[in-house]
Order: structure tokens, then C-alpha cells, then sequence
């Protein structure tokens, strides 16, 4: 536990340290508070560990193949949506340049859906 602990605060760090240096200011806040929800989470993970209690689902075939599927189709409506976005932008509106924020957003909510669908499905 101590390990993982470490290297997901570590990771925290480094990618609120990346997102700083492109932002041009570190958000220790933010930062500050995601690294206590964390310890908060694992801190009550062990305890429901110790205590006996299953803390997480077991991983069998079908939940393997459900993630897989899950993330198969999440990953083709979003390149099927993006591939649409850019030929109507490109024939129908006549733009050449696509903005790069619009894509990091798309990226970042992409990256949600997966780690919170995921999560959902290996639950259920």
C-alpha cells in the first residue's frame, strides 16, 4: 500500500508540475487538495481491508471482455466524432486550422469517460 501510495502522490505531482509549466503557474491548490481526497480514499480503503470487507470486485473474463468492449466503442465514437468534426469543418465551413484548446478538452473528456465508465463497468 505504502508504494502505491507513493507513486500515485508522485504522479499527482508530476502532472500538476507539467500542467504548471504550460499554464505558466503551478496549481498548488488544487494540488494540495487532490493529494488529501487521495489519502482520504486510501486511508478508508485500508480500513475496510482491515476489517475483512472486499474492497474491490473481482476481475473475471467477463469483466475483462466488458472493459474491453467498453473501451473499444467509447474509442470509435470518439474518433468516428472527431473524423465528422474535422471534414464538416474542413468542406463545409472551409476552416484549414483547428484550434488547439478544442482539442485538449476533447482529449481530457475523452480520458474522463474512460476512467469513470471503466469504473462503472468493472462495478457492475
Amino acid at each position: 500500500m505504502k508504494a502505491h501510495f507513493i507513486s500515485v502522490v508522485t504522479g499527482l505531482s508530476i502532472v500538476f508540475i507539467f500542467t504548471g509549466l504550460v499554464i505558466g503557474s503551478i496549481p498548488w491548490g488544487v494540488l494540495t487538495a487532490s493529494i488529501f481526497g487521495f489519502s482520504i480514499a486510501e486511508l478508508l480503503r485500508y480500513r475496510r481491508l482491515k476489517k475483512g470487507e472486499e474492497v474491490d470486485a473481482p476481475n473475471d473474463d467477463r469483466v475483462l471482455h466488458n472493459l474491453k468492449h467498453f473501451a473499444a466503442v467509447t474509442l470509435f465514437l470518439s474518433q468516428f466524432l472527431l473524423f465528422i468534426y474535422l471534414v464538416i469543418a474542413k468542406y463545409a465551413s472551409g476552416l484549414n486550422n483547428v484550434n488547439v484548446d478544442y482539442l485538449i478538452i476533447y482529449v481530457v473528456a475523452i480520458f474522463f469517460i474512460l476512467l469513470t465508465g471503466g469504473t462503472i463497468v468493472e462495478r457492475r
